[in-house]
């Protein structure tokens, strides 16, 4: 009997519009409103800068800060 293991679902869509924080794996920290989460991506507006960030090198996700 094969057990199939499935990845946690990210719930980042309660997230949508709101202003969070991402640490990413090299320690450095990007906030901005999230404004996109794909399956393997979040996309973040910082000031007129749009950001994308892959989801693989995503640490931490604070979330609601305003």
């Amino acid at each position: 009997m094969v057990l199939k293991q499935e990845r946690k679902k990210d719930d980042y869509n309660r997230l949508l519009n709101r202003v969070v924080e991402l640490v990413i794996s090299d320690g450095v920290v990007i906030r901005g409103r999230l404004i996109d989460s794909s399956k393997y991506s979040l996309t973040l507006l910082d000031g007129q800068d749009v950001v994308v960030v892959n989801k693989a090198f995503i640490i931490l996700v604070r979330g609601g800060i305003e």
